[in-house]
């Protein structure tokens, strides 16, 4: 019953924690926030857990072990889709501002440089809505700049503001952006290219226990008869899901960092 009520209590707060957040403002809510999808999932798999337990506490052991293995299935697959819309939106604007650049180096006008780049690269549609609006361009890129992988446009709205306050051309500052946005893009994929190895080390040293099992049986040894045929055997196996998971979930957090 205890365990029951813990969990949940930790679906409302999973429930309730990110809506708080969002007071803290757009950005870093958006960032620390798990997708709407997964967040939904996992207040549906901690009800669900305090549900069986409910019905079912025999089994809690069990329970909580698939439910640690799930959330971090979930985690897991949560954080590499931020990495991956992450790098698509860098390259996105990197491609954007390069090709920005490129058409006001063209001789066109920065209105008109805007409208047409727009065409082609989704992210610059705002800010030349406002350019045609006559407001202000450069304080539009800044709140694109919120979406993941599109910081490099408050570089963008930096180049066109100096551009407007002191008639520097914006073409040649605006090409410099775009050689300091490829950089960072290969900057990016190097470290990128060398922590994936770190991430897959770890999901290696997730399976392990599994291994270990194997291996067990494999000498002789009846390690299921222990973990399945004795009543302490359930927290044994969520005893080392609980450490396994945390490794993994570590060396993707010091991974991340490294990013950073």
């Amino acid at each position: 019953m205890i365990a029951a009520a813990a969990l949940a209590a930790l679906a409302a707060a999973v429930a309730i924690g990110p809506e708080r957040r969002v007071a803290a403002g757009a950005r870093a809510a958006r960032r620390a926030a798990l997708p709407v999808r997964s967040r939904m999932v996992a207040i549906a798999a901690v009800g669900a857990a305090a549900a069986a337990l409910l019905v079912a506490p025999r089994w809690a052991g069990w329970l909580l072990t698939v439910g640690v293995i799930a959330g971090t299935v979930l985690h897991l697959g949560a954080a590499g889709r931020r990495r991956r819309a992450q790098e698509a939106g860098a390259a996105d604007c990197a491609a954007a501002t390069r090709a920005l650049a490129g058409l006001l180096r063209a001789g066109q006008l920065p209105a008109a440089a805007l409208g047409n780049a727009a065409e082609e690269f989704p992210l610059l549609r705002p800010a030349a809505a406002a350019a045609r609006l006559g407001t202000d361009v450069a304080g539009q890129l800044s709140r694109s700049s919120d979406a993941p992988g599109y910081e490099g446009l408050t570089m963008v709205a930096a180049a066109w503001r100096l551009s407007e306050q002191t008639g520097a051309p914006v073409a040649e500052v605006l090409g410099r952006v775009a050689e300091d946005l490829r950089g960072r893009r290969r900057v990016a994929a190097v470290v990128e290219t060398e922590l994936a190895a770190a991430r897959t080390t770890g999901r290696i040293m997730g399976a392990l226990p599994i291994a270990a099992l194997l291996l067990g049986a494999m000498s002789g040894v009846d390690t299921m008869d222990i973990l399945i045929g004795r009543p302490w055997g359930q927290w044994l196996v969520l005893g080392g899901a609980v450490l396994a998971a945390g490794g993994v979930l570590w060396v993707d957090r010091l991974a991340g960092r490294g990013v950073r």
